[in-house]
């Protein structure tokens, strides 16, 4: 959806010189459809499925399964995963674009910071082949050592931008990403696309519903 609204930083801190962008909860509309993906696995395995899919929220499929199932099984559930989310189709929401475009034409520089690996990355942009164009980085589980909610990937980001990381703002919706933006240093906004408010607010300097809000 095209809109002709601008986008407004006067409210932020000054200095601002990059935008952070984790990518599904905030840029795509994708966490019920992963929502339902680990709900069925965590009824297979024994796992509440009601705790299991919000607490694994922004990892990497590795470290998923590393740390909750046993070895025998990590290979399948990952071969699973992986055909799940290669068949997905990948919806922006509302703004979103816009949103990257005004960044650019403000001079923002514009990073997506994602525990997605590269297999699921080449169907985004099989699908969206002109989001490598909208944005100045993209980072993927590939690109560093620790996943959320360790900060590395958003200081990687910054440090790759050549900006400090005190003026990068980070949009993240999930509780382990809201933690490492919270973390990094940045100055987080937190949408509750995912989350209710009252757990968001927990980790950011601010909530906003989704991205269109920036507009």
């Amino acid at each position: 959806m095209k809109t002709n609204k601008s986008l407004d930083i006067s409210y932020l801190p000054s200095g601002v010189e990059a935008f952070l962008f984790d990518l599904d909860g905030v840029l795509l509309d994708t966490e019920g459809k992963y929502q339902e993906f680990w709900e069925r696995i965590a009824v297979q395995y024994g796992l509440n499925p009601e705790v299991f899919p919000n607490a694994i929220k922004g990892q990497t499929t590795d470290n998923i399964v590393n740390e909750y199932f046993a070895p025998e099984v990590r290979g399948f559930i990952k071969e699973r995963y992986q055909q799940y989310h290669l068949d997905m189709q990948y919806e922006f929401f509302d703004g979103a674009l816009d949103v990257l475009n005004q960044c650019k034409s403000k001079g923002l520089k514009t990073a997506i910071v994602t525990s997605s690996d590269n297999d699921k990355m080449s169907v985004v942009y099989l699908q969206h082949p002109y989001l490598k164009a909208m944005v100045d980085l993209v980072l993927t589980a590939e690109d560093f050592n620790s996943p959320k909610p360790s900060p590395e990937c958003w200081q990687i980001a910054a440090e790759r931008l050549n900006v400090d990381i005190a003026d990068c703002i980070i949009f993240e919706d999930s509780i382990n990403g809201l933690k490492s933006a919270q973390a990094s240093g940045g100055y987080v906004i937190g949408l509750t696309t995912t989350h209710p408010v009252d757990i968001v607010k927990l980790y950011c300097n601010q909530v906003i519903t989704e991205i269109s809000e920036i507009l």
